[in-house]
């Protein structure tokens, strides 16, 4: 590649876009380190290789190595870069989703799922993030409508189970739906603290058996990380303290 490129540098004026297979073959060497995901080593490569000249799909890899790392910012330099090229590419517009969400700019993020939506209204990718997204912006109504029509189109998926319960639950204050939606993820994850807590709030609002069950399993598979379950467990704890269990 390397002897192909330098041969090609004499007609470099009559199409100045032969300078790509330098940039071709500095990049196609970090291939392999992205293959076994050596991905510092990688990126470095393909960034020599990317000093050189554009190449979309070169671009792609960059930015997808950057997001491997963390580097969101330069992810989304690289993706940009690259649908200069091919502006439609729904791949190109999810990984910039991808990073925008993790910047934390929504709706930027937002913008790039509503042009694949525009391709594809039922892709189903773009319709769980941008459910994802309206219900980090606390749009707790179009997040509902987003859930229900995933609901719809795959009454399976879990992840949609939850949230469309959660949205129920504390948005809508809507319980009696949330019911059958909590039954199947536990049916399918019996560790999940975040539904054992809003089966816990189910019962109190609904009435019925469970309620010591549902507060003990909470407090055994509470995930942490959540906030919402690490501010429940202090009270939860409470609660089972002052009811005993006969």
């Amino acid at each position: 590649m390397d002897r192909l490129a330098a041969d090609a540098d004499r007609w470099s004026d009559e199409n100045p876009r032969l300078v790509n297979l330098h940039s071709l073959a500095l990049s196609h060497r970090g291939f392999e380190d992205f293959y076994a995901k050596r991905y510092e080593p990688a990126l470095d490569l393909y960034e020599q290789g990317l000093a050189q000249g554009p190449v979309g799909e070169n671009l792609f890899r960059a930015g997808f190595i950057a997001a491997k790392l963390g580097r969101y910012p330069r992810a989304v330099e690289y993706f940009s870069q690259a649908l200069r090229f091919a502006p439609r590419e729904e791949r190109l517009r999810e990984n910039r989703a991808s990073s925008y969400i993790h910047l934390k700019q929504y709706d930027a993020a937002k913008a790039d799922l509503a042009i694949i939506l525009e391709d594809d209204p039922g892709d189903s990718y773009a319709r769980r993030e941008t459910a994802f997204l309206l219900l980090a912006q606390k749009d707790y109504p179009a997040a509902t409508s987003m859930l229900e029509l995933l609901r719809k189109s795959n009454p399976a998926d879990l992840w949609v189970a939850e949230r469309l319960a959660w949205v129920y639950i504390y948005s809508k204050r809507s319980f009696a739906p949330a019911q059958p939606l909590i039954a199947q993820v536990l049916e399918k994850d019996p560790k999940n603290g975040a539904a054992w807590l809003m089966r816990a709030d189910l019962i109190q609002n609904l009435g019925g058996p469970g309620l010591h069950e549902a507060a003990e399993n909470f407090v055994k598979f509470a995930d942490t990380s959540s906030e919402e379950q690490r501010l429940a467990l202090p009270k939860v704890k409470a609660w089972l303290a002052a009811h005993p269990k006969d």
